[in-house]
């Protein structure tokens, strides 16, 4: 096999053009151009470079329907020799066996977990209906697969029957600490910050309902959020709604690149994280890298990558309520525990009164 800048490095990537697949995907090709390695990739036409494309890059852009995909994998098929790499960067494996050693890298949580899909609208739950059977039927065609964390190891294992390496990766090597951060904390324009887009299982719905549960008890912690004003209106327009009924101090910045992404972690106290489940959570790494106080999600996929100083049970608005308050210094009073003969005298004295109902 050919070595260094004579390798022939193939990326397939035309499913992929926002989120968080297109910032590591971003990443991938940023590097493969600064090192000057021989790269042909098959990009969907919504992905856009952070910066422009290096010389060594020969990019296909191929649009978001089923005669251009075809043509993508006839021609990703025509061109690969044994002597070349093939990584397929979109969840996919490819439709052809191909004569290149083919790595499949997987970062889409849906697809290998048993995660009902009900919440979703009926395109999107259509969509990864059809990727789950394409990926079970085809993932023979690949010779590796590649995750980020042993979560997902652990799905791809029992969903596929398959091993799958684990390689955590951003776009510059990192050495941030699992441990809590510095106790200094400096003066912040939000007390908590949350980076995440609209899908459901990132759990905006909850994280309010959580905000106007404090705002009933005289707290008004200054969260941001940054969901798109165009693509995620209708979860703008609910959110709005309540901070109007209920004087909620929630902020949305938009959409943000990551020159701004890396300003809003400096303007916040903490990164607040309630998302259901992920494949990586590459906010919690930029957030800690950020020397940000996490407060996240009981789950898995977080204690895989580092320890938050606070969790809570993401389906809980008062789960979600009560470590907010404890990160702020002001947690419940626990529930006094008499003896069992105050239990007695209590039911006797109940006894007398008749039975109330709360209409």
């Amino acid at each position: 096999m050919r070595s260094g800048k004579d390798l022939r490095f193939f990326i397939y990537a035309v499913n992929v053009h926002q989120g968080g697949g297109a910032v590591l995907l971003d990443a991938v090709l940023t590097r493969a151009g600064q090192k000057g390695i021989s790269c042909t990739t098959f990009l969907d036409s919504r992905f856009r470079l952070k910066e422009p494309v290096a010389a060594g890059i020969l990019t296909h852009n191929v649009e978001p329907r089923i005669v251009s995909r075809l043509w993508a994998e006839r021609s990703l098929r025509a061109r690969v020799t044994r002597d070349d790499v093939v990584l397929c960067f979109g969840n996919l494996p490819p439709l052809y066996r191909l004569e290149a050693p083919t790595i499949l890298f997987i970062q889409n949580r849906y697809l290998i977990d048993s995660i009902p899909l009900r919440s979703l609208a009926v395109k999107m739950r259509m969509r990864i209906a059809f990727e789950r059977v394409w990926l079970r039927a085809l993932c023979k065609n690949v010779d590796c697969v590649v995750v980020q964390t042993p979560t997902m190891q652990d799905c791809v294992r029992k969903s596929l029957g398959m091993k799958a390496q684990v390689f955590p990766f951003m776009e510059k090597e990192t050495l941030y600490s699992r441990m809590q951060p510095d106790s200094d904390v400096q003066e912040s324009r939000y007390d908590f910050l949350y980076v995440a887009s609209a899908e459901p299982h990132k759990n905006h719905f909850q994280l309010v309902k959580a905000w106007i549960m404090l705002a009933e008890e005289g707290i008004y912690p200054i969260l941001c959020l940054t969901l798109d004003e165009k693509n995620d209106r209708k979860l703008v327009a609910w959110i709005y709604d309540r901070v109007q009924q209920h004087c909620l101090k929630i902020f949305n910045a938009g959409w943000v690149s990551q020159t701004e992404l890396a300003k809003l972690y400096r303007q916040a106290k903490a990164l607040i994280y309630p998302s259901n489940f992920e494949a990586f959570g590459l906010p919690l790494i930029e957030a800690r890298n950020a020397n940000l106080a996490i407060i996240a999600s009981e789950r898995d996929y977080v204690r895989d990558i580092l320890d938050p100083e606070e969790t809570f049970e993401p389906s809980s608005p008062k789960s979600i309520a009560r470590a907010v308050k404890r990160f702020l210094g002001r947690p419940e009073q626990t529930l006094p525990v008499s003896d069992a003969l105050s239990f007695i005298e209590f039911c006797i004295n109940s006894s007398k009164m008749r039975n109330t109902y709360v209409h």
